[in-house]
């Protein structure tokens, strides 16, 4: 946002009899086409307009003209190799869906609520201990660890 894009701004909608709000002013100024979106404005039903253009109403104002580009739809039959990025195999295929998976891993353990989970590999070898350990039990090799107990108060 320059200094004359703002002047310019002014100059239109003072020369056209309009009133503009500081917040409407830089608004319209930091909008990335505000010459255009100032001439919505002026296009606009100007028996309707407020004595000042507030930002709301500016924002109505432009939101109400969409921009009426055609989406244009290339669909190609038979396209090269090269285009498509792969050739089709499983391999391909398998090496897509573990990046995706392999990133969405790395979002899921960067969140700070799931930061301290562990990952599949430690889960799994932990869960191989845990039978471990208690087959063991169950043979009657466990581990000398000594009986808990509780302290209900104090004499």
């Amino acid at each position: 946002m320059t200094s004359e894009t703002r002047h310019d701004i002014l100059k239109l909608l003072v020369k056209s009899g309009l009133q503009v709000s500081p917040d409407a002013l830089d608004y319209l100024s930091n909008l990335e086409s505000p010459l255009d979106a100032v001439q919505i404005v002026l296009e606009s039903d100007t028996r309707i307009h407020p004595q000042v253009l507030s930002k709301e109403y500016v924002e109505s104002l432009i939101s109400l003209v969409a921009p009426e580009t055609p989406l244009r739809v290339i669909i190609e039959k038979n396209p090269l190799d090269s285009s498509v990025g792969s050739e089709g195999m499983v391999d391909d295929f398998l090496s897509l869906f573990k990046d995706r998976y392999d990133r969405i891993g790395q979002i899921y353990m960067a969140r700070s609520d799931t930061m301290v989970a562990l990952s599949t590999e430690a889960a799994k070898s932990l869960s191989n201990s845990a039978a471990i350990a208690k087959r063991m039990m169950n043979e009657g090799m466990g581990s000398s660890r000594r009986k808990s107990c509780v302290v209900m108060g104090m004499v």
